[in-house]
């Protein structure tokens, strides 16, 4: 069988059928990128077979206003060349490996960086142009111009405009088998203290006025409920702190697997994704996620609580060593039992004084208590002279 080398081309004889066979397998090459280029471009082929594992991403757009828009008009570029657009196809083989193997945490692009990295608003405004009228909800103003004015892009607040996750979620980590949670919404109040804030110094005012008609109510219907203050409100800030300190955690956890090989951001291979503290220049990276905005702070300065209360709240890592030079009136602003005094401190006995009725005041009854248990009890908080203080000036006064 004779060679088939490049001095072919230089036969007379042989360099026709050279060039039809090499013809024709350029024709076929081009032939089955573009066919694969297409292929791999669908709606099916987004949806059920490469992201398929995105199963509530999918689902979100199948309900949402884009559910007719295909998925590469809003994550390609808009006319994108053929050379760059094959090129991006092949950066996607590492991800689909990933996938494939279930090197993956759900869920997908947890820190979002998709939306606000990755999205130019020329990919928005193909479709929606100046000419569109602005419908923000009831009871709010929004400036569109003062935003892009500051390099906000569209996706910035409109993250979840196609893909709005208003089911119960069912995507599990390969890993772990748990569901994974909803992403922020960033048109939520959150989503826009990420940049406003009650504070001084905020990259944008967290005013009322800036955002909010003048009739429009700013009093939430939970704060109107009877006994608000003394009843509800240290209920719904805990659970706050918590939710916060949870999101905190979960990606803390996610940041961690991703150091062992996960991937968290399936647009990103690398460890710039959008909250990292390497990527400092993007602009967007010292953000919040919205989802470790505390809810309370939206509308109420963090110095609010603390105003109120007298102390730093919610109390502080290490408030118990030190907890007991505060004022007891102090104490009493949320820890009073009906008819308590400063003097009785009824809630303090739960802990210091266990072995009496926390009940009832503490001093008719100590007694009974050092009786009983010793004196060594009370050495754990009071000095030894302590006693003497109180018991030597009712005996001179007797």
């Amino acid at each position: 069988m004779q060679k088939i080398s490049l001095a072919g081309f230089k036969d007379p004889k042989r360099r026709p059928r050279y060039i039809i066979w090499t013809a024709t397998a350029a024709f076929f090459l081009a032939g089955f990128i573009l066919f694969a280029l297409m292929v791999t471009s669908t709606n099916w082929f987004c949806a059920d077979i490469c992201h398929a594992v995105q199963v509530d991403s999918v689902m979100a757009w199948e309900r949402s206003t884009h559910a007719n828009v295909s998925c590469v008009s809003c994550h390609m570029s808009v006319n994108m060349n053929p050379a760059e657009f094959l090129l991006k196809k092949v950066e996607a083989l590492p991800k689909a490996y990933k996938t494939l193997t279930g090197q993956y945490a759900q869920p997908l692009n947890a820190d979002q960086s998709v939306a606000l990295n990755d999205f130019d608003d020329y990919l928005c405004t193909q479709c929606h142009t100046a000419n569109r009228k602005v419908t923000p909800r009831p009871g709010l103003i929004i400036d569109h111009e003062a935003h892009t004015e500051n390099n906000v892009r569209c996706t910035h607040c409109h993250n979840r405009i196609a893909h709005i996750q208003d089911f119960e979620l069912v995507a599990k980590d390969p890993t772990t088998g748990e569901v994974g949670w909803k992403l922020d919404d960033w048109m939520e109040k959150p989503g826009c203290f990420r940049c406003h804030s009650q504070e001084e110094g905020a990259a944008a005012t967290g005013a009322c006025a800036a955002c909010h008609p003048a009739d429009f109510d700013l009093v939430p219907a939970d704060h109107k409920v009877e006994n608000f203050v003394s009843e509800v409100h240290a209920d719904l800030a805990m659970e706050e702190y918590a939710r916060v300190d949870e999101a905190k955690a979960r990606m803390e956890r996610l940041e961690k697997a991703d150091g062992g090989g996960t991937t968290i951001d399936m647009a990103s291979t690398g460890p710039e994704r959008a909250y990292a503290a390497s990527s400092k220049e993007n602009e967007w990276s010292d953000i919040p996620p919205a989802n470790q905005i505390n809810y309370c702070y939206t509308c109420h300065a963090q110095s609010f609580c603390s105003d109120c209360h007298g102390m730093e709240m919610p109390h502080p890592a290490g408030f118990l060593e030190g907890h007991g030079e505060l004022d007891p009136a102090t104490c009493l602003t949320c820890h009073a039992v009906a008819g308590e005094t400063a003097d009785e401190m009824l809630f303090c006995n739960a802990c210091h004084h266990p072995y009496g009725n926390p009940a009832l005041p503490w001093i008719p009854q100590h007694v009974d208590s050092v009786r009983d248990g010793g004196s060594e009890q009370c050495f754990q908080c009071h000095s030894r002279v302590f006693c003497a203080e109180c018991h030597v000036a009712a005996a001179a006064d007797n």
